[in-house]
């Protein structure tokens, strides 16, 4: 598909970056499949869409009108930027004021953060790309026609990348039709890309690990991501009595999680963890709504290792955990011992509460063939899809469907309708077919060792159990080689075709 620039009138490139900075959303010019267009001027009033009229794409008008007026009027710029050509009910626009569309300067007017967010996911699932460029640069073009919007402003056009946009990017002059919203071959670990957890916390199971930033524990080679676990007793000055009786370990700064004791823990208070590892994650830089997400890994080899690459929503547009969703595109377990490293698992989870969650009806298990043996996936370089729509969620093992959520579902009857339609819950705002998988959720890759919530069956029980029971656990890890790490390669995130 090919993105064409836009005329923005009297308003210099300078211009155009200074006023975007800290702005979601500013100069539209989207084109998606249909040839539908939608831009806008600077204090923005002045939205509209162009070829054709009509279905599918009313709604986006109307977010988007709502989203300018909001920020015109936050902005006190909203009556200088009206637009006699366009009517506008004012109730749409705004919320908490703006009484007169067109002398709102000065009212207390706040943005909509759900509008703002329908526009952003739209945006970024690929729907609607857009690029931007000054009157200055494109005097040759018109905006009354855009058949005559061509490249030629690309080689000067000011790149502006707004939050959770996708910018269009000149290459060799001509603007970039790349579907890759996201993508890291791992030639080093771009911590652009990345953000170490680091924290006891043990994701809300009591896992036995703790996750730091050290290269022994996450690292990069021949293209691909090592997550391997450590002994703490591995750390200069901790020992079995550290961890068991004296010990105390202060995350202090470093510390990206203080949930369930996250940040500082004393053994005369409970056991150490006597594990460490790695979580990765790409909140605050990358997240989207809707895409194709893909890799190759190799699982771990080690009883009680818990490898996981999935998703959490980056704002929790619909209240705490798991009221606004999670999608685990695979999570396994290294065990030998007691089973189960020949299984993967893709679920959702998603409900009011922690009791009410409905991760039982929405996940898939895909298991190795007798001829493939139970350490398949810890041999091989194994690839795995996640297939995100606003109509459903699918993952893929090698080709092979492993999960497939939303098929049964439609506008008329979503997943608050089959969840919980028919209980006397109350709705926490879940309008969409697939809500709340309808928002901008971010990527995760991690390592955890056991824990308490019964994901394991017949693991002692706690850190200080696990840790005297190692004689038996230790013998199935690779300790001084790469057989116990997750590994991952060739990672990306595309758009929806």
């Amino acid at each position: 598909m090919k993105i064409l620039p836009v005329l923005i009138s009297a308003i210099s490139a300078q211009d155009i970056s200074s006023s975007l900075k800290g702005i979601p959303q500013a100069i539209i010019h989207a084109v998606n499949s249909n040839n539908i267009i939608l831009h806008g001027c600077v204090c923005g009033i002045f939205v509209h869409r162009k070829f054709p009229q009509g279905p599918p794409l009313d709604d986006v008008d109307t977010l988007c009108k709502r989203w300018w007026r909001a920020r015109s009027c936050i902005n006190n710029q909203g009556g200088a930027c009206h637009n006699s050509q366009e009517t506008y009910d004012v109730s749409l626009l705004t919320s908490n004021g703006c009484p007169d569309a067109d002398t709102c300067a000065g009212a207390a007017c706040r943005i909509d953060e759900h509008f703002i967010s329908q526009i952003n996911a739209k945006i970024s699932a690929g729907q609607y790309t857009y690029t931007y460029a000054s009157d200055q640069q494109c005097t040759v073009t018109s905006p009354s026609d855009p058949s005559s919007w061509s490249d030629s402003c690309c080689g000067t056009a000011p790149s502006v990348t707004a939050f959770n946009s996708n910018t269009q990017q000149c290459v060799d002059g001509q603007l970039s039709a790349t579907n890759i919203l996201f993508e890291d071959n791992f030639e080093t670990l771009d911590l652009t890309k990345w953000t170490h957890e680091v924290t006891m916390s043990g994701g809300g199971n009591w896992e036995y690990q703790m996750y730091d930033d050290t290269t022994e524990n996450s690292y990069v080679r021949n293209n691909t991501l090592f997550i391997k676990p450590t002994y703490m007793t591995d750390r200069s000055g901790i020992d079995d009595s550290f961890l068991s009786s004296h010990g105390v370990i202060d995350l202090g700064d470093r510390c990206t999680d203080d949930r369930f004791y996250g940040c500082t823990r004393r053994a005369w208070e409970g056991h150490l963890q006597p594990i460490v590892s790695a979580k990765l994650t790409s909140k605050n830089k990358f997240s989207f709504t809707y895409g194709k997400v893909s890799f190759y890994a190799k699982m771990p080899k080690g009883d009680w290792l818990w490898p996981a690459v999935w998703m959490l929503p980056e704002n929790d547009v619909y209240g705490g955990w798991p009221t606004s969703g999670e999608i685990d595109i695979l999570e396994s377990r290294g065990n030998n011992l007691h089973g189960h490293r020949n299984e993967i698992a893709s679920t959702l989870h998603w409900g009011l509460d922690n009791y009410s969650n409905r991760w039982d009806w929405t996940q898939g298990l895909h298991y190795t063939t007798e001829a493939e043996g139970d350490d398949f996936f810890v041999d091989n370089w194994i690839k795995y899809e996640c297939v995100w729509s606003p109509t459903g969620i699918k993952t893929y093992v090698d080709g092979d469907q492993v999960l497939s959520i939303g098929d049964h579902l439609s506008e008329s009857y979503t997943m608050w309708d089959w969840g919980f339609g028919w209980t006397d819950g109350v709705n926490p705002g879940w309008q969409s077919t697939m809500a709340p998988f309808d928002q901008d959720f971010y990527l995760i890759i991690n390592l955890a060792v056991g824990g308490t919530n019964g994901y394991f069956q017949n693991i002692p029980s706690g850190t200080a159990a696990f840790w005297a029971d190692r004689a038996n656990w230790e013998p199935s890890w690779d300790l001084t080689g790469e057989d116990s790490a997750l590994q991952i390669r060739e990672l990306k995130v595309e758009r929806l075709d």
